[in-house]
């Protein structure tokens, strides 16, 4: 029996919306009649399909027939996973996702602390979060004054419901002995993210990067939220440019981008602190970002953002992920 994925699940639920009956799904999205036909029987609630709870369901479903042994081709799947720095949880959730296996991520903790205890290096692809603590500016410190600020405080609730696409969160990352920049930017909705260098950490600099960055981009801007760096000053031009509205995190509040500080925690997996950026590769830096996009998270259903949002057709054209 076939296991769907949730990409293929959002395919169904829109197609339903729409009206269209089994056979036009089935043949819009090549799949069997009776593919389609068991998935609304078994997973609609009050004749009404919704693909997340569809998901939800399968899994339960799956679980109770008890968990994969960790072993041959399967071992070797999780393995490559980790290598690519995937989480034991979003491998395991991934795995389910595609109906390949139910492979708890405790399961895969365990062979990785077995394996670290033979000699082996998995355990170097885990995420260690350990921060020093560090001082806290008094408020007479300021990192310097930005002119004509609008504060997180006045953006629309649907940016912080993440109801739409478009809503982008931004940071720099600093190399090692303050020696070169990153601009990164990641979209709310779907964790979809760009980066790159920047000649230096100039206003100028900063803003062309921006720029460059969010008019390639295959998703939309609406909104940008930013860190209170004064590498930020030319937002307006940044608005202008982009047609979009900027706002600004309050100073010492990183929590309230949050998922930018997450992204650029999972980019320090790649880049260490202390090194230098100004002698990064920018084909490297590519790689790391692909890396991120084409990632299960566990946020999207276990999707990659790259398969979320090409889930929507209409916000955007296709881009391909790898597999």
């Amino acid at each position: 029996m076939p296991q769907l994925s949730l990409k293929q699940r959002y395919q169904i639920e829109a197609m339903k919306r729409l009206g269209y009956g089994v056979s036009d799904i089935a043949r819009r999205y090549d799949m069997a009649k009776s593919t389609v036909s068991r998935e609304l029987r078994r997973n609609s609630k009050n004749g009404r399909y919704d693909a997340e709870r569809a998901q939800k369901m399968s899994r339960g479903r799956r679980r109770r027939r008890g968990p994969t042994k960790l072993n041959g081709a399967l071992l070797q799947k999780v393995e490559a996973m980790l290598n690519l720095r995937h989480s034991p949880e979003q491998i395991s959730g991934r795995l389910e996702q595609q109906g390949e296996a139910s492979v708890s991520h405790e399961a895969i903790y365990q062979h990785v602390y077995r394996d670290r205890a033979k000699g082996g290096s998995l355990y170097t692809n885990l995420r260690f979060a350990r921060k020093k603590r560090r001082k806290r500016l008094s408020v007479r410190q300021k990192r310097g004054q930005i002119p004509n600020k609008t504060m997180i405080a006045q953006r629309p609730a649907e940016v912080e419901n993440r109801e739409r696409f478009g809503d982008w969160e931004g940071d720099t990352i600093v190399g090692g002995a303050h020696q070169g920049v990153v601009v990164t930017l990641v979209e709310r909705k779907s964790k979809y993210t760009v980066a790159a260098k920047a000649g230096d950490k100039s206003a100028a600099a900063v803003e062309k990067v921006v720029v460059e960055l969010l008019q390639n981009a295959p998703l939309p801007t609406r909104t940008i939220t930013f860190d209170n760096g004064t590498e930020f000053s030319n937002h307006q031009k940044i608005s202008e440019t982009l047609n979009a509205t900027v706002y600004f995190a309050n100073p010492y509040h990183s929590w309230e981008r949050g998922l930018n500080e997450n992204t650029n925690g999972l980019i320090r997996q790649f880049i260490p602190k202390k090194q230098n950026l100004k002698e990064l590769d920018e084909s490297y830096l590519k790689a790391v970002q692909e890396n991120l996009n084409n990632r299960p998270r566990k946020t999207l259903g276990f999707l990659s953002p790259i398969e979320f949002f090409n889930t929507f057709p209409q916000i955007t054209q296709p881009v391909a992920f790898e597999t």
